[in-house]
């Protein structure tokens, strides 16, 4: 049995124009209360660098950020530069940028040095070509990422401090694919050079999901983009697990559960993500059979022994058997029995006519023999027995002793063990 998940997500992606104060902005924030306060480019644009008004290096609960909100193009092929100067000893600092999917920066944290020396101005870059990112901190290379996602300005660049705080120096981005760049001295609002705008966008990406059974032990997601643009996919802990219309994730069990979110993008100019998710939720899956079954009052203690039931008044019993799954594994079992109990009525025949025409030459009984356990006694009118059969039951022939009874009455009890009935009445020989 699958499930299926269907989401679907209308993105519109409007013209990015920004006024020339709100380019930049920087933000102080309390760590310790939560306070914030905001401010404008105009506001810590100076002579000497960015600096925030109400910096206060004596106040280590206090840290600054600058973030640069901006209208440019994607790009696989960058470099990005981030001048700054700490104010505050024991200065922390990570540079990078930010944005919705997937999940984590696109610069991880760089600097992890403490005590750095203050009125010094701290060099970060980062370069991605080929596929490969890689990280320099004051000329000297300190990682390399391959598979790292492209750089999108839409989603803030920014420099942020952990400790204190400090001046915003200067900003360099050289998009090397698309064929611009920009550079901020930080001492005038208005120096920047203007970033490509990017047109009206609007996308609809319908996902869908169907998870893993038994019958088919993986997770296929499958996502449509009405721009035709590629799309990725991202699975619940960011990491990026393919790309294109359909994804296949083996290993029923080990199927992260969550959010598992699906991306694409406008070319060549990228105001952002168009994004959509879907949430998968693993439970166990069951396999399910349905067998019926027929037993008749002939076979009454067969059913007993096998569904291990005291149960075994005549109809429908609908008994459901349910193995879970093993240790490590996706599905159990489950079989459904329908098992339809047939008690068979006993009639006997009213009249016996030994004359061989082959009609009524025997005192019949009908459905006897489908029980298991009977007995069957006939006597005349003084009551004497004349007849006795127990477990088996081919028809008496109005015989005692090999002599043919002469007409009349007689009398039977029938007694029939499986279903606990005892039937007594009479019958007439006729010859």
């Amino acid at each position: 049995m699958k499930r299926l998940f269907t989401i679907i997500f209308f993105t519109t992606i409007y013209s990015c124009v920004f006024a020339i104060e709100n380019r930049w902005h920087a933000t102080y924030r309390n760590t310790v209360t939560g306070e914030q306060r905001d401010y404008a480019a105009k506001d810590f644009f100076t002579n000497n660098g960015g600096l925030i008004p109400d910096f206060d290096k004596t106040n280590s609960d206090w840290v600054t950020e600058y973030v640069l909100d901006d209208t440019s193009c994607c790009s696989k092929d960058f470099l990005v530069v981030f001048e700054y100067e700490h104010l505050s000893a024991g200065g922390h600092v990570s540079c990078g940028q930010e944005y919705d999917t997937p999940t984590t920066p696109i610069f991880s944290e760089a600097s992890k040095k403490n005590a750095l020396k203050n009125a010094t101005v701290q060099t970060m870059s980062c370069r991605k070509k080929d596929g490969i990112l890689r990280w320099t901190e004051n000329g000297v290379q300190k990682s390399e990422t391959k598979n790292s996602p492209d750089s999108c300005p839409r989603y803030n660049f920014y420099v942020k401090w952990k400790k204190g705080g400090g001046i915003m120096k200067g900003f360099h981005y050289y998009d090397y694919e698309n064929g611009y760049e920009v550079h901020e001295t930080f001492t005038d609002p208005n120096s920047y050079t203007e970033m490509g705008n990017c047109h009206v966008e609007q996308d609809q990406i319908i996902t869908t999901a169907v998870k893993p059974t038994c019958k088919d032990d993986r997770l296929k997601l499958i996502a449509k983009s009405s721009k035709n643009r590629t799309l990725n996919w991202v699975d619940p802990s960011g990491t990026a697990i393919g790309m294109g219309d359909t994804l296949i994730v083996d290993g029923g069990l080990n199927i992260q559960e969550g959010w598992y979110r699906v991306w694409t993008q406008a070319q060549p100019c990228l105001p952002g993500y168009d994004v959509d998710s879907v949430y998968i939720d693993i439970d166990n899956s069951y396999e399910t059979d349905t067998i019926e079954e027929r037993y008749t009052s002939k076979e009454i203690e067969a059913y007993l022994e096998a569904y291990g039931t005291a149960d075994a008044t005549p109809g429908l019993h609908v008994i459901v058997d349910t193995i879970p799954p093993a240790d490590g594994e996706l599905c159990g079992k489950i079989t459904i029995h329908k098992v339809m109990i047939e008690w068979t009525n006993v009639e006997p025949a009213s009249v016996v006519t030994p004359n061989g025409d082959g009609i009524h030459d025997t005192w019949e009984i009908k459905g006897l023999t489908t029980y298991k356990s009977y007995s069957v006694k006939i006597y005349n009118r003084r009551g004497k027995l004349l007849y006795k059969s127990v477990n088996q039951y081919d028809g008496w022939n109005a015989t005692y002793n090999g002599t043919p009874v002469p007409s009349g009455d007689y009398w039977y009890d029938i007694d029939i063990d499986d279903s606990d009935d005892y039937i007594i009445g009479h019958f007439t020989v006729l010859r």
